[in-house]
């Protein structure tokens, strides 16, 4: 090689550059604002790198190749690694003692990534989320630089040794060439790339200490030392001045000249006496150790100092003094020690890093082996609030990581967030699916796929963290990016039934000033239309999870140990959520996007879930203190288990068996008789039972709905009456229904007669289907059962929930096998079936039959097997009912429908069904039924103590069984008839009460007007009308003058008839239910000059 060999001297100069180098860029870190151009330190570093490796290879040059590549990279190797791995180390040891929870789990991710130098790759979604949601800096962000200059060592080993081989006239030329080529293909993303960086205090720089020893590289000398000096000086000045400039300068231009500039300072600052004094050259020796300690330091205050400038100082100086003890002790330590001494060291180190950033996960493996628990996520009955306080930190910790859906097939593997699909679905399955929402989705998603998946035949999944479907969160590009994306996705899939599950951010947001409706508020219109986007596409219903308040994600660690120093719940509820105009807002504009969406949208609210009425507050703990909230504001695991049931319900799995059993024993009792004979006795039998006291207890619920309840839970329960009384009430709801619910107003008191309806509506069936099955050969019966059986389990298993739960049809095969059992049961006879009523009280059965003698038992050939399977059969069904946890219901629920008629046909004379205790609770069970839910009701509307509702549930059961039950029981069919109408009758009276009032009133009064107010009227009148037009408000909307399209509301659209053949004009009459309300008025007012008057009105 023909290029010159300069003299070998010591270049403190290095150093001092070194050192300038550092404290810009400690300045860009800790104090951005006033040293916004400190990250041109990093190219300075770059050249100095660049000067140390062209060293290191020049001294080995003349050796062979081998030796070449391992001399550089031990020399590399020993400067770089040990210092570097205890950083780490450290490091992790103070995140998991100082730093919030939140950071944990960032921070063991980029621990792994800095330990592999991988840490200059691509950002994740993950990582972007958490910085976004300013909850967690990444203490090893700095040693991406490190990862650059480890790459860039397994490629100068053989750009040095390509260059070698040319002749020394060419080799300037081809660092240049190679130079040129890389800063053309990167300097604009580069650019960019800083520009970022800057913005977000985040700058990488690289910083490479020299061993301190001579430098046998030195630059040629200036032949004129009057030219050198003064352009080194002037260099120097330039650079500094540039580097600390205040006010930012162009990257694009500054990048290239700082780098270029700092290379010919480098050619000519030998000796140069400022970058040469002590106190640089010693801030050059310490700048690695200054460099791998200060980011960390750095980011404890970010995270836990609110800003605070005294604190930021404090953390500045606490950097360099621990830089220089680190230097002086370590740093100086490991440089004298031997390759194998070092090498042996890294190794150590290296695995304690790998422990210490696993050292959950090793946790977790310790306490589950000793405790035997199966799953992470399981809170056992036994656990305590030391259990509480380790599970709240690890749910936290491990947030991100429960968002991972294992059956989704995600587009991007290293992210829960984007876009995935299900797999694994049943085949049977029926409808598309689509999630969609910010983390929550993702938050929700393994919860969704065990509640919902057997339904689906597809389920698209899509999330983007921090960011809402229906506006573009914080004005983010990135959230307007996937605003759009939601939109494209959901017309694309066109899915059958579309859940929106998000956090409120952005829509929480206060009216702009002088916009007082939602007409002018720019936020909740891009609601709209984004919401008028998807329910287009959407070919049945969208689920739209309404807001829930903020929680102080930073106080959550603390609420096991404030439990466990006995600190009163209420204010840890205080404490942990506050209801903030954000939060109301957010739920108007979702009350309005309802409105707007009408019937194809349905809210689901958690508020209910976690609000305690009686404190006022919101519980997000449970009285062990377990956590339902994790500091990332994600339901924890506990928390999901929590809302489970709001996702399936698996309510009602048992009553139709036994029913089946009672009606197929009436029906085989009568099996010889005509077949009028039959139908006749068995509907005597059926009605003789349950009429007469439910039409006693509809009479006393509407007395009391007049006296004790809310005047605005009157209407809607003289309509749900109605149906109650014509067993009917497990029909559609209807939008005069919705419209009650939605306003929280009324709850209907006869809710639970729905079942009695499918009760009586099956009744309608079954004496045609046993005569036609008394017509087949008796080997065929079961068969023909079993056929009908399995039809209605098809439509009750392909059905929605709604349907399935409330359709006589998908019942059918409940009451079947209680039917197939008691064929089973007919080869002997035994004297008093009691366990059907114990088991009964066990299962909440809605109607028993009469204490009679059932002639039914089943055949016992294996008595010693019999026996044991029943008290087996009897503990797993009391385990999976009342399990505290909601089971699959696709599951449980046939397995326990068929178990339930397992049971019924071996528990003859059980010791546990047939004791005096459950036998009586069986014999109360369907007063009990009938009673309870009124109470229930009016401690809904009025009341604090539920406790006391359920006791006065039973005592009135005990009270009515006694006296009036046993009592009508003892009596002819044909009193009973009497009972039956004269109840029937006065069912109606009290349903109908205010209109008989009115007409009385109105009788002999010449009343024209529409408030049928008179002159002659007195304040007791006063006190009537206003009650009365409270309680017929909505009846009170309709016009009689209005042909509406749909006939069972006022609201919705219509036209006025009867208009006046003179009429001239069209005239439109629109708004929510105050056009309604309005009506009446307007047609009598402004219909004369009328041609057609057309009216809408939506409710809300």
């Amino acid at each position: 090689m023909d290029l010159p060999k300069p003299k070998p001297s010591k270049r403190l100069d290095l150093q001092g550059i070194r050192a300038l180098a550092i404290i810009v860029v400690l300045g860009f870190h800790f104090y951005p604002e006033y040293c916004p151009n400190g990250y041109l330190g990093v190219d300075q570093f770059f050249v100095l790198s660049g000067f140390l490796m062209c060293m290191l290879l020049k001294r080995t040059e003349n050796e062979s190749t081998c030796s070449l590549v391992t001399l550089f990279y031990s020399k590399r190797f020993k400067r770089i690694l040990p210092l570097y791995l205890i950083i780490i180390f450290i490091a992790m040891i103070c995140l998991y003692n100082y730093f919030p929870d939140t950071a944990i789990e960032l921070n063991q991710e980029s621990a792994v990534h800095a330990l592999l130098f991988v840490s200059n790759r691509p950002t994740t979604d993950q990582e972007d989320y958490f910085q976004m949601l300013s909850i967690a800096v990444d203490i090893f962000t700095h040693t991406w630089s490190l990862s650059v200059e480890i790459h860039f060592y397994f490629l100068v080993p053989f750009i040095f040794l390509f260059a070698s081989d040319l002749p020394g006239q060419y080799q300037y030329g081809y660092y240049g060439i190679i130079g040129m080529v890389v800063y053309l293909l990167t300097i604009p993303k580069s650019a960019d790339s800083y520009e970022l960086l800057q913005k977000q205090e985040e700058v990488r720089e690289l910083l490479m200490t020299d061993e301190n020893q001579e430098v046998d590289d030195s630059p040629s000398e200036s032949r004129s030392a009057r030219f050198t000096q003064p352009a080194a000086y002037f260099f120097l000045i330039v650079l500094t001045f540039v580097n600390t400039y205040p006010v930012a300068l162009p990257a694009l231009i500054v990048r290239p000249l700082v780098t270029i500039g700092t290379g010919c300072l480098m050619l000519i600052s030998d000796k140069n006496l400022i970058l040469s004094n002590k106190v640089l050259t010693y801030i050059g020796d310490i700048s690695y150790s200054l460099y791998l300690i200060h980011w960390p330091i750095y980011a404890y205050w970010k995270l836990s100092c609110n800003g605070d400038q005294i604190y930021l100082f404090i953390a500045l100086i606490s950097s360099v003094l621990l830089a220089i003890i680190t230097y002086e002790t370590f740093e100086k330590w490991y440089l004298k020690l031997s390759s194998t001494s070092i090498g042996l060291m890294v190794v150590i180190l290296f695995f304690l890093n790998i422990t210490a950033i696993k050292k959950q996960d090793i946790m977790d493996r310790i306490y589950l082996m000793r405790n035997n628990v199966t799953s992470l996520d399981e809170v056992t009955y036994n656990m305590t609030i030391e259990d509480a306080i380790r599970l709240n930190t690890r749910w936290s910790v491990n947030d991100m990581k429960n968002l991972y859906a294992p059956s989704c097939v995600y587009e991007k593997e290293e992210s829960p967030f984007g876009w995935c699909r299900h797999k694994g679905l049943s085949k049977s399955g029926k409808y598309k699916l689509a999630i969609i929402g910010n983390s929550w989705t993702a938050n929700h998603a393994k919860l969704f796929y065990q509640e919902c998946g057997y339904k689906a035949k597809s389920i698209m999944q899509g999330s983007a963290s921090g960011c809402e479907p229906f506006f573009p969160s914080m004005d983010k590009e990135r959230c307007r990016r996937n605003f759009t994306d939601y939109a494209e996705h959901i017309e694309k899939e066109k899915p059958d039934f579309a859940f929106v599950i998000s956090r409120y951010l952005s829509i929480g947001g206060p009216l702009p000033e002088n916009v007082t409706s939602f007409d002018e508020d720019p936020t909740y219109q891009t609601m709209k239309a984004q919401m008028l986007k998807f329910i287009s596409n959407i070919k049945y219903k969208m689920y739209i999870l309404d807001a829930f308040p903020a929680i102080d994600r930073w106080k959550i660690p603390r609420i096991g140990f404030m439990m466990r120093n006995g600190t009163d719940p209420v204010a840890i509820d205080n404490m942990l959520v506050r209801r903030t105009s954000d939060y109301f807002m957010s739920r108007k504009r979702y009350a309005q996007l309802l409105k707007d969406c009408g019937e194809k949208c349905i809210m689901i609210d958690y508020v209910p879930e976690f609000y305690k009425r009686s404190t006022n507050t919101f519980r997000t703990f449970d009285k062990k203190g377990f956590s339902y909230f994790t500091t990332e504001m994600h339901l924890t695991p506990h928390g999901i288990e929590k809302i489970r049931h709001i996702w399936k319900d698996i309510c009602g799995k048992l009553f139709f068996v036994l029913s089946g059993f009672l009606m197929c024993m009436l029906l085989k009792r009568a099996e010889k008789d005509s077949s009028c004979s039959l139908v006749t006795l068995f509907y005597s039998k059926r009605f003789k039972r349950i009429l007469p006291l439910y039409l006693l207890i509809i009479f006393v619920s509407m007395i009391c709905l007049y006296k004790y309840f809310p005047d605005t839970a009157i209407e809607t329960n003289q309509e749900s009456a109605k149906y109650a009384l014509l067993f009917v009430s497990n029909r559609p709801k209807t939008d005069q229904e919705d419209y009650f619910q939605m306003l929280s107003i009324a709850v209907d008191i006869f809710t639970h007669t729905w079942s009695l309806s499918v009760e009586i509506q099956f009744y309608f069936l079954v004496p045609f289907l046993f005569l036609l099955s008394i017509r087949i050969p008796e080997r065929f019966q079961y068969g023909y059962y079993g056929g009908i059986g399995l039809i209605s389990f098809a439509y009750f298993f392909t059905s929605p929930t709604t349907v399935a739960f409330n359709s006589v049809f998908a019942r059918i095969w409940q009451f079947l096998i209680g039917m197939v059992v008691y064929l089973l049961t007919l080869s002997k006879s035994t004297s008093s079936y009691q366990v059907l009523q114990n088991f009964e009280d066990e299962k909440k059965l809605l109607v028993d039959e009469e204490s009679q003698e059932i002639d039914c038992s089943p055949e016992r050939k294996l008595e010693d097997f019999i026996q044991p399977a029943a008290y087996l059969l009897l503990t797993v069904l009391i385990f999976i009912t009342m399990f505290p946890t909601v089971l699959p219901a696709v599951i449980v629920k046939p397995l326990v429908t068929i178990g339930t008629g397992c049971l019924m046909l071996i528990s003859d004379e059980n010791l546990i069904l047939s004791n005096s205790i459950l036998t009586y609770i069986g014999d109360i069970s369907y007063s009990l039924y009938l009673i309870h839910w009124p109470i229930y009701a009016y401690w809904k509307l009025t009341c604090e103590d539920l406790f006391a509702a359920l006791i006065s549930s039973v005592i009135l059961a005990i009270i009515t069984f006694e006296t009036f039950e046993k009592w009508y029981l003892k009596l002819s069919s044909t009193n009973i008839g009497v009972i039956v109408v004269i109840l029937f009758f006065l069912n109606i009276t009290a349903i109908k009460k205010d209109d008989i009032m009115d007409r009385i009133y109105l009788m002999g009064k010449n009343v024209t007007s529409l408030d049928d107010v008179t002159n002659d009227m007195t304040v007791d009148d006063a006190i009537r009308l206003n009650t009365r037009w409270s309680v017929n408000d909505m009846k009170n909307l309709y016009a009689p003058s209005c042909t509406y399209e749909v006939a069972k509301s006022p609201l919705g659209w219509c036209r006025h008839t009867g208009l006046s053949e003179s009429g001239k004009y069209k005239l439109a009459i629109i708004g929510n239910s105050w056009t309604a309300n309005h009506a009446k008025l307007f047609y009598d007012e402004c219909g004369y000059k009328a041609k057609s008057i057309m009216q809408g009105s939506a409710r809300g």
